[in-house]
Formats: C-alpha cells, sequence, structure tokens
C-alpha cells in the first residue's frame, strides 16, 4: 500500500512539476524584451477609476455603518439594496458615467436585456 502511495505521489509530482514548466515557458514566451515596452501603451481611464474608488469607499462606509447601528441576518438583503442604492447615487453625483459606457454595455448585453443599459441611463443620467 505504502508503494502505490509513493508512486502515485511521484506520478502527481511528476504532472505537478510538468505543468509548471508549461507555464513557465508560457510566461518567458509573455515577457516583454526592453525594446517592446515603448511600443505597448496601456491607458487607463484614471478619472473614471477615481469615481469609481470614491463611491466604492462612501458605499462601505454606509453599509458597514447601518450594520454596525442594526445588525440582523434578516436585514441582509436592505443592506445589499441600500449599498445598491448608495453606490448609484454616488456615482451619479460624481458623473461617473458616460454615454460610450452605457453604448458598452448595451452592445455587450444584446437587444433581449436592453432594458438594462436603459435603466442605467435614467438611473447615472450619463453626460
Amino acid at each position: 500500500m505504502d508503494s502505490l502511495v509513493a508512486v502515485l505521489l511521484t506520478e502527481a509530482g511528476k504532472l505537478v512539476s510538468g505543468a509548471e514548466g508549461e507555464v513557465m515557458a508560457t510566461a518567458e514566451r509573455l515577457r516583454l524584451t526592453p525594446e517592446e515596452y515603448g511600443k505597448i501603451k496601456i491607458r487607463f481611464d484614471s478619472e473614471a477609476l477615481i469615481k469609481s474608488a470614491a463611491a466604492s469607499i462612501l458605499i462601505a462606509i454606509t453599509v458597514i455603518t447601518a450594520e454596525t447601528l442594526r445588525y440582523d441576518r434578516l436585514l441582509l438583503p436592505a443592506y445589499i439594496l441600500l449599498g445598491a442604492a448608495t453606490y448609484t447615487l454616488a456615482s451619479r453625483a460624481l458623473k461617473a458615467a458616460k454615454p460610450e459606457d452605457i453604448k458598452l454595455i448595451r452592445n455587450y448585453l444584446g437587444p433581449r436585456l436592453s432594458f438594462l443599459p436603459d435603466l442605467a441611463a435614467k438611473l447615472l443620467r450619463p453626460k
């Protein structure tokens, strides 16, 4: 029995080390050379990132405060709704949504779920 376990563990180790080698080889192929660093430009929408982070901090403060004042497991759905409302209002106040964002969501969701981007546009009132 012990020899069977040893053989299984040895084979499992070979599989793991083989997988690790494959992952390392793939990572090596994806690694950029110093010359390639200047060719690839990654841009972030820093304004949207900051506004989203601010709304997230506000939602955390609101929900933690509500849970601290009155915690009950039965109120979890209410906390979720409170968080969603807080995030929506904060995003609207910060003007975080842009028409391009709503259009992107509409394209992703397709015609069957077109009511969701319409609802988001009404709630967030993008610029």
